[in-house]
């Protein structure tokens, strides 16, 4: 509850104190490495950036079965950009649980940045909206795409399933800043005669 309310410290805490009362909960040791990234983000720290990711090799080594793991590694890794790393790793934890189906948009977003393949990326959006068809995550990446590629009504369409979907406040705002950006690059366009434009 505190991660999602992005009270890092208390969510660190409480990740420690789980992981001390039973070693073997993988759960509370990965997301003791992803609060703790969040909060060397936070704190602009790249020696604590440093230390998140050495909590993420020990994890894979502690526990090699974990899609968790394994996926919020790949993030960590395609949010500093180590891209081919973080691909092989999303094909980890989608091997161990396929039926996740954050795993596969974050594997599309990746193929973007990547290859700058953009069908392949819907695709594996797509399928993550076949096992599961209230994905906000998915609908939101689909939307930032189809605003970008210029398909705009489609694109807030997208969003406005993403906000009806949303599973927390933050992830609310967030959905709401992006669908409000895309009515207002209407309104810019319209006037300027411009097609918007998102970054995905």
């Amino acid at each position: 509850a505190y991660f999602l309310l992005e009270r890092l410290s208390d969510a660190i805490l409480d990740f420690q104190k789980s992981f001390e009362l039973n070693g073997n909960f993988s759960q509370a040791y990965v997301h003791l490495g992803y609060a703790r990234y969040k909060s060397a983000l936070t704190q602009q720290s790249p020696s604590l950036v440093e230390k998140s990711i050495k909590t993420f090799e020990d994890a894979l080594e502690k526990f090699p079965n974990s899609a968790d793991a394994a996926s919020l590694y790949a993030q960590i890794l395609q949010d500093q950009q180590q891209l081919q790393k973080a691909d092989e790793l999303f094909d980890k934890a989608i091997s161990i649980h396929p039926n996740f189906p954050s795993y596969y948009v974050h594997k599309g977003v990746l193929q973007v940045q990547l290859k700058q393949d953009i069908e392949a990326g819907i695709k594996l959006v797509e399928k993550a909206l076949e096992i599961d068809h209230k994905c906000d995550f998915a609908y939101e990446t689909l939307a930032t795409v189809e605003v970008q590629r210029g398909n705009v009504d489609k694109g807030i369409e997208m969003f406005e399933k993403a906000l009806n979907l949303a599973r927390s406040e933050s992830d609310l705002a967030h959905t709401l800043s992006l669908l409000i950006a895309a009515q207002t690059q209407i309104k810019v366009g319209k006037n300027l005669g411009v097609s918007p434009m998102m970054p995905f």
